[in-house]
C-alpha cells in the first residue's frame, strides 16, 4: 500500500514539475538567466521530464492485476499500442521531431511559431494527447499502477490541453480561434469541416 501512495506522490510531483516548467512565464524567467544555454531549454526540459517520469514509474512493481486480455486477444492489444506509437511518431514528425525534442533550438535561436492545422492536426487539435491516451488504454494487462497512470494522464492531458490552448491563442489570436471552431479538441473528425 505504501508503494501505491509513493507512486501517486511521485507522479503528482512529475506532473507538477513538468507543467510548471512548460509555463511561458517560467520558461522566459529561466531562459533569461541561462545565458548562452537558453537555446537548450527545450532539450533539458525533455531530459528532465523523461528522468522524473522514469523515477515516478520505478515504484509499485507488484501492482495487482485488474484484468488481463485472453491469450488470443493479447496480440490485438499490443498491435493497438504499436499503431498508436506509429501515429504518435507521424504527428511528432509533422510538427518537427527536432522541435519536439529540442534539438533544432540548439542550432537556431530564433524560431517563428507556425500554426499547423492539417494532417493529424486537421483531425483533432491535440492528436498526441489522444494517441497517448489510446496507447494507455490498449494495454493487454491492466494493473492498479497502469490504471492510476491512465486516469492521472487523462486529467493531465485535459488540463495540459487547456493551458496549451490559452498559450496558442496568445500566439496566433484569431487564426487559432478559427481553428478551434473547425477542429475538435480530442474527438477526431472523419472529414474536415469547411
Amino acid at each position: 500500500m505504501l508503494d501505491l501512495f509513493e507512486f501517486v506522490a511521485r507522479f503528482i510531483l512529475f506532473a507538477a514539475l513538468h507543467s510548471l516548467l512548460a509555463m511561458q512565464p517560467v520558461q522566459e524567467f529561466l531562459k533569461s538567466r541561462m545565458g548562452h544555454l537558453a537555446s537548450s531549454y527545450r532539450l533539458m526540459y525533455n531530459i528532465l521530464a523523461l528522468a522524473t517520469f522514469g523515477w515516478a514509474m520505478n515504484v509499485y512493481h507488484d501492482s495487482p492485476i485488474i484484468y488481463r486480455l485472453p491469450e488470443i486477444a493479447r496480440p490485438m492489444g499490443f498491435l493497438g499500442q504499436g499503431v498508436m506509437l506509429i501515429l504518435l511518431c507521424i504527428c511528432a514528425a509533422q510538427t518537427g521531431i527536432g522541435d519536439f525534442l529540442g534539438v533544432r533550438q540548439l542550432r537556431s535561436k530564433l524560431a517563428t511559431p507556425i500554426l499547423i492545422t492539417n494532417g493529424c492536426y486537421g483531425r483533432v487539435r491535440h492528436p498526441q494527447y489522444l494517441l497517448a491516451m489510446l496507447f494507455l488504454l490498449f494495454t493487454p494487462a491492466m494493473t492498479v499502477r497502469w490504471l492510476i497512470l491512465t486516469l492521472f494522464s487523462a486529467l493531465y492531458f485535459l488540463f495540459g490541453a487547456i493551458i496549451e490552448e490559452r498559450r496558442l491563442i496568445v500566439i496566433f489570436g484569431d487564426n487559432y480561434r478559427s481553428y478551434q471552431r473547425r477542429v475538435n479538441m480530442f474527438i477526431p473528425l472523419l472529414k474536415g469541416r469547411s
